[in-house]
């Protein structure tokens, strides 16, 4: 079922978007670019403006205010989703990106890193807040026909002790109340194309070129794990790790979704996944999913559905403008 959807997914992505990046070695060669590939797989603070969230302790990172390229030449921004898609597919759906323009926004702070399971815990046990992340469990619960949230259990140990610095996946209401919280906010579509793409409208958090070492290693990986994945302004984890809830929203049906084409594990399994990764993956790319988290479209869905794995792949991560 999971790779039916993800198939589903680089298809619909991918049947518009024409390959015009190169493979490269070149860069990451030799000395200099060993040191190179050292300070980007560190993360490297340097010549960064950092600093902390007094709430949750998150680390943040400046973007100045400016102009940006966003969008993708040829795009035209749709939301073109039908209810037969909707009700297939149970998850979040690709739509058009933006249309290429210059855009300016004011400055902001953004996490460097995704809201992790131990930083919503926190979260979860300062507020009183009793939704239980699908993932703590290790199963899908089922709230039944009432439809009340189950109360908040502790994830087992062992359990804990691989995913508590991993991406939490919630729905947006969640991640909406843990930024209100945490005294910021989630970013808006245009912030977040910024953050992961810098100025210069490139397709990947490094450049223009395919790096296949972006395909190897774990598939579920903790949020500061070493990755090429790193934006110019230092943000970690924008293309390949989880998608992302922004603040945007369409006509009040869907939210507007951004990140990742495909979890970075998955192509590593055949050629064919990693073909069409590379085919589709673009930091342009946008999904939508249900806002409210109790349908899509005009199919409801009880609990389990409603917390299938497509909606396991929805993270968060928040931005200030203070």
């Amino acid at each position: 079922m999971y790779l039916s959807r993800l198939s589903y997914g680089l298809a619909a992505v991918g049947a518009s978007a024409a390959l015009s990046v190169v493979v490269v070695s070149a860069g990451l060669s030799g000395a200099a670019g060993a040191d190179d590939a050292r300070s980007v797989l560190a993360h490297s603070a340097e010549g960064m403006n950092t600093r902390r969230n007094p709430v949750d302790d998150a680390e943040m990172v400046w973007v100045p205010a400016g102009e940006f390229v966003c969008g993708r030449e040829g795009a035209t921004g749709s939301i073109a989703v039908g209810p037969d898609a909707v009700s297939t597919t149970q998850a979040p759906l690709p739509v058009s990106p933006l249309p290429l323009s210059r855009r300016q926004l004011e400055g902001f702070w953004v996490y460097r890193y995704e809201v992790t399971n131990e930083m919503y815990r926190r979260f979860m046990k300062e507020t009183g807040y009793n939704f239980q992340p699908i993932t703590w469990s290790g199963a899908y619960p089922n709230a039944g026909a009432s439809g009340v949230i189950p109360k908040v259990a502790e994830p087992k140990a062992e359990l804990w002790a691989r995913i508590r610095q991993h991406p939490v996946f919630v729905r947006w209401r969640d991640a909406k109340v843990y930024a209100d919280w945490a005294k910021v906010r989630l970013p808006t579509e245009l912030e977040w194309e910024k953050a992961a793409r810098g100025t210069d409208g490139r397709r990947f958090p490094w450049g223009n070129e395919i790096r296949p070492s972006f395909l190897e290693g774990p598939w579920y990986h903790p949020v500061s794990a070493p990755s090429v994945d790193v934006s110019p302004y230092g943000v970690v984890g924008m293309l390949g790790s989880a998608l992302e809830w922004t603040a945007t929203t369409v006509d009040a049906r869907w939210a507007i979704v951004r990140g990742a084409v495909a979890p970075r594990w998955m192509p590593t399994r055949s050629r064919r996944y990693a073909d069409a990764f590379w085919q589709a993956a673009h930091l342009a790319q946008r999904w939508v999913a249900d806002p409210q988290g109790s349908q899509y479209g005009d199919k409801k869905l009880d609990f389990a559905d409603q917390y299938g794995v497509g909606m396991q792949l929805v993270g968060f991560r928040c931005v200030s403008s203070r």
